[in-house]
């Protein structure tokens, strides 16, 4: 999506889907979680890269990195560790539709 076509709607759909609900899950999971647990997040190269068409997915990615920082600095006293994967384009039938990934960032 444009830059200048984002709206409120399509940034809080994305930032909930990607960073609120990876947030409100871990803080869920942690109570029953052992000493010496991990927790494997899901970003996404998306983070590191600058696409046009991508800000606020890249974004919210971005935050999800952020948070698995912050969260092993601040449960490692509990052993617990944090991981996030990032891959990369993956081959499958939206690569190659009309409708461009970039232009449907969610």
């Amino acid at each position: 999506m444009n830059f200048g076509d984002v709206t409120e709607e399509h940034f809080d759909h994305t930032f909930d889907l990607n960073a609120r609900g990876t947030l409100f899950t871990v803080q869920k999971a942690l109570p029953i979680l052992r000493t010496g647990g991990s927790i494997v997040l899901l970003g996404s190269i998306m983070a590191f890269k600058g696409d046009p068409g991508a800000g606020a997915y890249s974004a919210a990615k971005a935050a999800v990195r952020s948070c698995a920082r912050t969260w092993a600095a601040e449960f490692g006293d509990r052993g617990l560790r944090f991981n996030v994967l990032s891959p990369g384009p993956i081959d499958t039938p939206i690569i190659y539709s009309p409708l461009r990934p970039e232009q449907n960032w969610t």
